[in-house]
């Protein structure tokens, strides 16, 4: 039986599903002590980790793995728990069964995969205490890519977005040199949605498509459908309504089904940040007013983070200013207990955005501090906020210096509605001129920006090949393709280029 199980392990990580199913079989047949039934739970119920019906009964066996001396394999069973509650709600009495039974195991306050039970099953209860701990993991001596895969979810669950993304990145490193597929779609996920919030959408391209071809080829539908999130939260961005809205559909096919309020939420915050690229702020309210409603399947305590600054925008410009504070008001407690510096930044621009005149200018101040740069796509939406404001103000001189700054961002990201709207206010400000052109890689598709990465890396078509699991000479058409669409003519360019 225990080789059985290893072995059934050892297939899950590599995504194939089949053989996992067949070796547990055989393990049953065996007949199974308790603590190897625990571990057929654990490794079966890593292929369908959305359904939150089984929480309890994977407290329960956790809790009796603990008690027969197996801390391991029950953080492994909480941890399944755990991610079942972040994807579909099952009621704060059956999600704090999983925080207690966690802080019953007796492993090492820093261990990962306790800081990512704890971030994932309580993410606004226990990000304080989460995120001092994470603080104190010397991740230079970690070299176990799950380990860090844990870590990065951690972050990723209480806030801390660029720690996820270091993380997540080196993680999805070691996870596909390993070719463990199946974790390498969940760091791959989460480093997409890390990347989304930082503000770079590079990474959240080439991870989003890398995730998305990865999840359907290891069959874990509920990381495809984070992948397509990923890939309609750019094209949302960039101004291409019908792209995001078709990526979205394919993912609602997925999470509404399984009645995911985490996946609704995403995929509601997209269509919202979709509607107010494109200037539609009466459509983007009601899309994204949803998510601050307990009743509504699209409320999730933590995934609100992403829609607070484009409600506020949205509410500011479609008639419910007031609406819109009193939401934002009702969001204060939970923000000052959390130690998220995204968080405390985006309530801030949200302040900003919806207060009166006589207020504005001194909460546009506030919110414009230098944590933004950190968030350069957050700090430009504020700089053109704040820029629209001062010129409505006729304080036309002063609004071009935000407005010429916010412009270039957008541009330099070929975020073209955003730019237009930038420009349409220096224009109304009395400047015109020309502005940076869009950074190349804009034009390429996910996985030809990868190729193309590597590639500028030195990497041989062979070396690329092997790490993405392609022919050579499938590389080499991509690099065909890749190089006229970004203006050279030969590899030794490619590093300047992008």
């Amino acid at each position: 039986c225990c080789r059985l199980l290893v072995a059934a392990e050892m297939a899950y990580e590599l995504g194939s599903r089949d053989l996992v199913l067949q070796l547990l079989g055989d393990v049953e047949r065996l007949g199974p002590s308790p603590l190897e039934r625990g571990r057929v739970a654990w490794i079966r119920e890593g292929f369908d980790d959305g359904d939150p019906t089984h929480v309890r009964a994977l407290v329960e066996t956790a809790d009796q793995a603990r008690d027969d001396g197996d801390d391991v394999l029950s953080l492994s069973l909480l941890f399944g728990a755990a991610v079942r509650c972040w994807w579909a709600d099952p009621g704060a009495d059956t999600t704090q069964r999983v925080v207690d039974a966690a802080e019953r195991v007796q492993v090492d306050q820093c261990h990962p995969r306790l800081l990512a039970v704890l971030a994932i099953a309580a993410p606004i209860q226990r990000a304080s205490l989460v995120m001092e701990r994470l603080a104190r993991v010397e991740t230079a001596d970690l070299h176990d890519p799950d380990s860090l895969r844990l870590l990065g979810m951690a972050a990723h669950a209480v806030g801390h977005f660029e720690m996820s993304g270091a993380l997540l990145r080196s993680s999805a490193d070691g996870l596909r040199s390993q070719g463990r597929f199946a974790l390498l779609a969940h760091s791959l996920g989460n480093l997409a949605h890390s990347a989304i919030e930082l503000g770079d959408f590079e990474t959240t391209m080439t991870a989003a498509g890398e995730c998305r071809r990865i999840a359907e080829e290891t069959a874990q539908p509920i990381w495809v459908a984070a992948g397509l999130a990923g890939e309609a939260a750019v094209a949302a961005l960039r101004g291409e309504p019908e792209t995001a809205e078709s990526l979205v559909t394919a993912a609602e096919s997925i999470v509404l089904p399984r009645r995911l309020n985490d996946g609704v939420a995403v995929l509601l915050a997209i269509r919202g940040m979709s509607a107010v690229s494109m200037g539609r702020h009466d459509e983007a309210y009601h899309h994204l007013r949803r998510m601050f409603d307990p009743s509504d399947i699209a409320y999730h305590g933590r995934e609100l983070f992403r829609g607070i600054t484009y409600f506020a925008e949205a509410a500011a410009h479609s008639g419910h200013r007031r609406e819109g504070l009193d939401v934002i008001r009702s969001l204060e407690s939970m923000v000052a207990d959390s130690p998220s510096p995204k968080l405390h930044v985006s309530m801030a621009h949200a302040r900003a955005v919806l207060a009166e005149d006589r207020e504005a200018g001194a909460l546009y101040e506030a919110a414009l501090d230098p944590r933004l740069q950190r968030w350069p796509f957050d700090r430009a939406r504020l700089q053109l906020a704040y820029g629209a404001w001062l010129r409505r103000g006729r304080r036309a001189k002063e609004s071009r210096a935000p407005l010429r700054e916010a412009r270039d961002t957008f541009a330099a990201h070929g975020l073209t509605p955003w730019r237009e709207r930038a420009e349409s206010e220096l224009r109304a400000s009395g400047q015109s001129g020309g502005h940076r052109g869009p950074e190349r890689w804009t034009e390429l598709s996910p996985q030809e920006l990868q190729i193309a990465r590597m590639a500028a890396e030195r990497l041989t078509n062979a070396e690329i090949g092997q790490r993405l699991y392609l022919s050579p000479r499938t590389v080499g058409s991509h690099l065909y393709r890749i190089f006229p669409k970004i203006g050279i003519t030969s590899r030794s360019q490619l590093r300047d280029a992008l």
